[in-house]
């Protein structure tokens, strides 16, 4: 796999569900946007009882190691793909064309490597590294 063109990459805060206190709970990791333009709302409320909207920040694009555990298939409007999640939380997307590279890789759901940020159309996801 060639080097990805993009050079930033849109990030969120990631939140998860704890079922304890059934809430969402922010960690301290960032997750990519789904789809270029994306906006999300923060758990916060102002004084008039409103949500929050939280612009992306945009962080480089650099390759990273990691394990990905897969949790979910997705099928939209324009993309199909996996989701999966790390040991923190954070969750990531995986095109058709790359879950066809993951899926010899993974061991009982999970796979390990170096990952990098890829666009596709108007999609973001993830993909494994080769530089």
């Amino acid at each position: 796999m060639k080097k990805t063109k993009i050079k930033q990459i849109p990030m969120f805060p990631t939140h998860y569900w704890d079922d304890k206190l059934k809430q969402h709970v922010k960690i301290d990791a960032l997750s990519h946007a789904d789809y270029n333009g994306e906006v999300r709302w923060s758990d916060q409320k102002t004084e008039d009882d409103r949500w929050i909207k939280l612009d992306p920040v945009m962080i480089d694009n650099v390759p990273w190691e990691d394990e990905l555990i897969y949790d979910s298939f997705y099928r939209g409007r324009s993309a199909a793909g996996g989701i999966f999640k790390n040991s923190i939380g954070q969750r990531f997307t995986v095109f058709m064309t790359d879950l066809d590279k993951f899926i010899p890789l993974m061991v009982n759901g999970k796979i390990k490597g170096t990952f990098i940020y890829c666009k596709r159309g108007m999609n973001y996801g993830v993909t494994l590294f080769e530089g």
